[in-house]
This record gives C-alpha cells, sequence and structure tokens, in this order.
C-alpha cells in the first residue's frame, strides 16, 4: 500500500459514525496490519490523522456549577 491509501483508510476511520472504543480498535487493527505490512509505517502518525480515538476527559462531560440554574435542578427532582 502507499501513504495516499493509509491517508483514506485514516479519513474514513476519523469520519465513520461508530463510536469511540469501536473506531479506536477500527484504527488500532489497520495500524497493526499496515505496520507488517510495511515495517517503516508510522503507526503513531496514522493513529493521529484517525482523529480523536478516546472520549473526551470527564471533565468535558460534568457540567460546571455555573451551567444550570437551581430553579431547573428543582423541576428535576
Amino acid at each position: 500500500m502507499t501513504k495516499k491509501d493509509y491517508i483514506k483508510v485514516a479519513k474514513i476511520i476519523k469520519t465513520t459514525s461508530l463510536g469511540y472504543p469501536q473506531r479506536a480498535s477500527l484504527a488500532a487493527s489497520f495500524a497493526s496490519m499496515f505496520q507488517e505490512d510495511n515495517t517503516r509505517f508510522d503507526v503513531q502518525r496514522f493513529l493521529d490523522a484517525c482523529g480523536q480515538l478516546l472520549p473526551p476527559p470527564i471533565e468535558e462531560l460534568i457540567p460546571c456549577e455555573n451551567d444550570f440554574d437551581e430553579r431547573d435542578l428543582a423541576k428535576a427532582l
């Protein structure tokens, strides 16, 4: 395979609608196969090109205390 092929595969993985675990597994599988095919293949560069393969940090998922109004919390309870 050529560099152009690796780029195309990374772009497909980056734009797929799969969730984090599936996308990461797919990228790792391709990286392993490509490395067997080409000893000079840069695994980390390929994984970086595949986009964010891990979920965002927990801090980004938990709302900050300023993100909601106490009245909204009272309605939810």
